[in-house]
C-alpha cells in the first residue's frame, strides 16, 4: 500500500503532465479544487515550484526597480544639469546596484553637474 505522501506525489505529477495537454483555464480551475484539498501545500515538489516562481517574481522586480530608478535618474538629471552625453548616459545605464542609483538620486540635490552626480 502506497503512503499518503506518495500518493500526493503521484497525483500531482499527473496533474502537472496533464498540463501538457490540458487548457490553462482547465489548469486554474484544477489548482483551485486541488488548493481547497490542500493537497498542494503538502507536496514538497509543489512548494519547491512556488519558491523557484517566488525567486523569478523577486529577480524581476528587482530588475524593473533598478530600471525606473535608472530612467528617473536621467530624468532628474536632465533638468538640473541638461541632457546627458553618450558617455553619462551609458555609465547610468550599466548601474546595477539599486542602493548606489537610491545614494545618486540623493546626491543630484546637491551636485553641480553630471560629473558630480557621476563620483
Amino acid at each position: 500500500m502506497l503512503s499518503n505522501s506518495v500518493k500526493r506525489f503521484a497525483f500531482l505529477l499527473v496533474h502537472l503532465l496533464a498540463g501538457l495537454r490540458i487548457e490553462r483555464e482547465q489548469i486554474v480551475d484544477l489548482m483551485r479544487r486541488l488548493s481547497s484539498m490542500n493537497l498542494l501545500q503538502e507536496s514538497s515538489f509543489y512548494q519547491l515550484l512556488l519558491e523557484e516562481g517566488e525567486e523569478k517574481g523577486l529577480q524581476k522586480g528587482l530588475q524593473k526597480g533598478i530600471n525606473a530608478s535608472r530612467e528617473m535618474l536621467l530624468g532628474i538629471g536632465e533638468k538640473l544639469f541638461g541632457p546627458p552625453d553618450t558617455e553619462t548616459r551609458t555609465a547610468i545605464e550599466s548601474i546595477g546596484d539599486l542602493e548606489r542609483l537610491k545614494r545618486m538620486g540623493l546626491r543630484a540635490l546637491s551636485a553641480k553637474g553630471w560629473n558630480d552626480l557621476l563620483d
